[in-house]
């Protein structure tokens, strides 16, 4: 609900102190009203005591007088006799005595012998008659609406032979009279049922919306003398109820003492006043109190807030406070985290920044310094020195002086240019980023400075008590794009690195013509994997001339490119990607299975043609594989040929010569493909068991030139049919070389001067047009074949 610490401690203590301050006035009411209710109900009882016993004392002397008459003998023998005129006189000098308002004789027949004329005569003759009272009683009674304090004493002898009446008025005026016995103003008044049962005043001067408020409360408190508070149309009242003595027991008589609470509590307002006064100014104190501790208690929490805003910045802002409570303590500790994440951030900034084995600036620290120089428009020049023979280095002298010696580069390079930022790039590849053209230092001179650094570099470096012979290759850019991002710098540099190693250099400047053909090789080797998934390759077929026969009886699969948008792509270039990527295998898979398929196909039309796939050297040392070949080729329809590279079978002899073992086991037959372009070896040539031998074109195409070429390429053949090979000649291309080939006996002849690589389709007519008429080889056609 409420955000703000300041705001919630101002609630809880100014809501907690009012309600502690409401708690204690209503307290404070209670009890004041507890108090005046029991100080008004001391003075109602002391008020109902001293009236109860002057009504006692008057009656009981009233009473006294009264039994005195009834047992006067003389008195009785007047009542006996009907003596009234005795009776009389005795009974108004008695009446006159005890002072009451009214007197009566009464028979016990109920004949009103004395005081015939008094307003309660016939009442008090009929309460009479009706109990016939055998004893002295006093009470109340109430005629026509008056209450009288009666005093009865029978005349016996011994039974009832009459009585004689005593009775005073209880009027308004003794009312006010025991009003005054107190010491405040309460309302007097005796209440007495009407003959409907509504209780009605008897004396007094209540009014009559106070009689009904206090009806309910007389019918209860007939049996209690306990003050209560009673609810009135005008407010409540204080009110207490006395049952008074009633000589008719269906008409109870109660004295009523009441008192309105607001007069009762009137000498306690100025106290309640004055204590509501002191509960608003300790509210305010402790409202502004709990301000000043809020603003005290959030102010320093304030202040670490907006602290841990700028630490989550980056920013570090340490908290100083003057106190020495807990929040304090709570800064202290904020400060001492905030100095620790920085030095950690400072650490983990100088780490991200370097590298961890030499601490110089690592490849991050070179594109952030490059990047600085180009926000201005500059052009930096980058350096990559790359350490020859690092690996060696390494390896002999350990990591640690490899180390050394990019530490030592780095130290030589920092006196050839102090403001240079020489940072590393690579294992062994060191990076210096010059600002230019600042300070004079131009594009042009880029060559220069980097032979100079060559030179410098190029020497024997005291590493730990140790001279470490020393080698470098530099590459750099000096032709940078406008726009060209820190990390574009970085990375032509680097190619150029790479483009100079490829190239021998010592130095080279980027060139953009070799990048784009790498990056286009990137492309073309991803094209390359889609082609192979879609299929999109095709197998052409170039016939091999048989000598002996006469005519045509193998063909040599090659593999053709129609790229969508390039066109066709040069074999040489794509098979040379796939070796290098491993997508040969693939491919090797794609051929071998094609050429197989139009083999049974050709077959089946009655051409039984021995097929011909190249097989690369990199697929013999692979086991798995070569199994798989073997499966394959043991589905084929006709005799195939595998024809491999003698210079992969140099290079891992003893699997390679396996893997051709396993071949020619299965019925494969195995040629030596290009012979005399590698490292040629007459013992290996005796361990390979080979079917055939392919002098390379190169050979055959250069015999025209003189007799020593032609000699090479007889020899060769005379050599492979020593060993039990037939031969094949690649790229004959004319007659005179078909022709001098027949000559020196060579078997088979491959070429354009034979016919070109052609689809499936065109062999099969190609075979039909020659199947007739077998031709030798003086007749073989030339420009057509083209």
């Amino acid at each position: 609900m409420f955000r703000r610490l300041r705001t919630k401690l101002l609630i809880l203590y100014g809501g907690v102190f009012s309600l502690a301050l409401l708690f204690l006035g209503l307290t404070a009411q209670f009890a004041i009203i507890a108090y005046a209710k029991q100080n008004v109900q001391n003075e109602m009882g002391a008020a109902t005591s001293v009236f109860t016993r002057l009504w006692s004392q008057k009656s009981d002397a009233i009473t006294t007088n009264a039994e005195l008459l009834s047992r006067d003998f003389g008195f009785k023998s007047a009542l006996a006799n009907g003596d009234v005129p005795t009776l009389v006189s005795a009974f108004d000098n008695l009446q006159s005595r005890v002072q009451a308002d009214e007197g009566l004789i009464v028979s016990s027949d109920g004949a009103v012998l004395a005081g015939a004329e008094s307003p309660i005569a016939s009442d008090i003759a009929a309460i009479l008659i009706d109990t016939q009272p055998t004893e002295a009683r006093t009470g109340i009674v109430t005629v026509k609406g008056q209450a009288w304090s009666t005093v009865i004493a029978p005349v016996l002898a011994p039974d009832p032979m009459g009585w004689v009446v005593f009775a005073s008025r209880v009027d308004r005026a003794q009312m006010k009279g025991l009003e005054t016995l107190s010491s405040i103003p309460l309302d007097a008044a005796i209440l007495s049922p009407d003959a409907k049962g509504v209780w009605r005043s008897t004396s007094g001067d209540l009014s009559d919306d106070a009689i009904r408020d206090l009806s309910a409360f007389a019918v209860q408190q007939k049996a209690r003398t306990r003050a209560e508070i009673v609810s009135g149309t005008k407010g409540q009242i204080i009110a207490v109820g006395t049952a008074l003595p009633s000589l008719n027991d269906g008409e109870p008589s109660l004295l009523l003492l009441s008192y309105p609470l607001n007069k009762a509590l009137g000498s306690y307002q100025n106290l309640l006043f004055v204590l509501m006064g002191l509960g608003v100014v300790t509210l305010c104190v402790v409202i502004l109190a709990s301000l000043f501790l809020a603003r005290t208690l959030t102010r320093p929490i304030l202040r670490l807030n907006r602290a841990a805003e700028k630490l989550k910045a980056g920013e570090t802002e340490l908290v100083t406070l003057n106190s020495r409570d807990e929040i304090a303590d709570l800064a202290a500790a904020f400060n001492e985290m905030a100095v620790s994440i920085n030095e950690r951030e400072q650490r983990i900034l100088h780490m991200a920044r370097h590298d961890l084995t030499t601490d110089l600036p690592n490849r991050a620290a070179l594109e952030e310094r490059a990047g600085l120089l180009t926000l201005d428009g500059g052009q930096p020049l980058i350096y990559a020195i790359g350490v020859e023979r690092f690996s060696h280095i390494r390896s002999i002298w350990g990591v640690k002086t490899s180390n050394g010696v990019i530490n030592a580069l780095a130290d030589l390079l920092h006196g050839l240019n102090p403001d240079a930022l020489i940072g590393r790039l690579g294992p062994d590849v060191i990076g210096m980023v010059i600002a230019n053209p600042q300070g004079g230092f131009a594009f042009d001179l880029a060559p220069d400075f980097a032979t100079t650094i060559a030179q410098i570099l190029d020497a024997r470096v005291p590493i730990d008590d140790q001279m470490v012979d020393i080698g470098v290759v530099i590459g750099y850019d000096t032709a940078p794009s406008v726009g060209q991002t820190a990390a574009e710098y970085i990375e032509k540099a680097l190619i150029a690195l790479d483009q100079a190693r490829t190239a021998k250099l010592k130095t080279a400047a980027f060139d953009p013509k070799t990048y784009d053909e790498l990056a286009d090789n990137v492309l073309l080797t991803d094209q390359l994997h889609s082609a192979l998934d879609n299929e999109e390759l095709m197998v052409f077929y170039q016939p091999k001339y048989d000598y002996r026969l006469g005519r045509v009886t193998a063909a040599e699969a090659l593999v053709r490119w129609n790229h969508a948008t390039r066109g066709m792509v040069s074999p040489q270039r794509f098979v040379l990607l796939a070796e290098e990527t491993g997508f040969i295998r693939d491919l090797t898979l794609l051929v071998l299975k094609h050429t197989l398929r139009d083999q049974a196909r050709l077959k089946a039309l009655g051409l039984d043609i021995a097929m011909s796939v190249n097989y690369s050297g990199r697929l013999l040392t692979d086991r798995e594989y070569t199994e798989r070949t073997l499966a394959i080729c043991a589905q084929a329809a006709g005799q195939v040929c595998l024809e491999i590279t003698e210079t992969a079978v140099i290079e891992d002899p003893t699997v390679g010569l396996a893997a051709i073992e396993r071949f020619v086991a299965a019925g494969i037959e195995v040629s030596l493909d290009d012979f005399g372009t590698g490292l040629s070896s007459l013992s290996y040539l005796k361990m390979i068991p080979a079917q055939e031998l392919k002098i390379d074109r190169s050979f055959i195409m250069e015999m025209e030139k003189g007799q020593r070429e032609r000699l090479l390429v007889a020899s060769t053949i005379n050599l492979a049919h020593g060993l039990g090979m037939k031969v094949t000649a690649e790229g004959v291309e004319d007659d005179t070389a078909l022709a001098l080939l027949a000559g020196m006996g060579c078997d088979m002849a491959q070429g354009y001067g034979i016919a070109r690589p052609m689809p499936v389709d065109a062999l099969e007519i190609w075979l039909r047009e020659r199947e007739a008429t077998p031709v030798v080889a003086e007749e073989m056609p030339q420009a057509t074949q083209r």
